[in-house]
């Protein structure tokens, strides 16, 4: 049901498709492709923040909405997207998780994806 995805993130997995940088990689988006297009969920914990040493978590609802947030400060808001390209793109320093300038992209591309896990879908737990 390519029916499912916004334009922004059919040229996303167009882009990165042939040009992962990882194994890992690309099985992330390979999963998230698949996901959404073809698996609703109440919410799915991508990334757990007691997992990573920045304390993200990674919750991704119905077909394609993200939300991103930190365990680190109170005070700092969730971002919460409609697409995967939204929230792969949001600068971590722009938003107060990191101190440092880097697009969440990267921050996964540098921990090589290892905080990332697929069995953690409510509706299949």
């Amino acid at each position: 049901m390519e029916d499912n995805l916004f334009k922004i993130d059919k040229q996303l997995y167009d882009k990165m498709r042939n040009n992962y940088v990882s194994e890992a990689e690309r099985e992330f988006f390979e999963r998230q492709e698949w996901k959404a297009q073809n698996e609703y969920t109440d919410w799915e914990l991508i990334i757990e923040s007691n997992e990573n040493e920045d304390g993200f978590y990674l919750i991704r609802y119905i077909y394609t909405e993200y939300e991103l947030g930190t365990t680190g400060e109170p005070t700092i808001e969730d971002i919460h997207t409609m697409t995967l390209a939204e929230i792969l793109a949001v600068n971590l320093k722009s938003v107060g998780f990191l101190n440092r300038n880097i697009t969440f992209l990267d921050w996964l591309r540098e921990q090589d994806y290892k905080c990332v896990r697929y069995d953690r879908d409510k509706n299949n737990l």
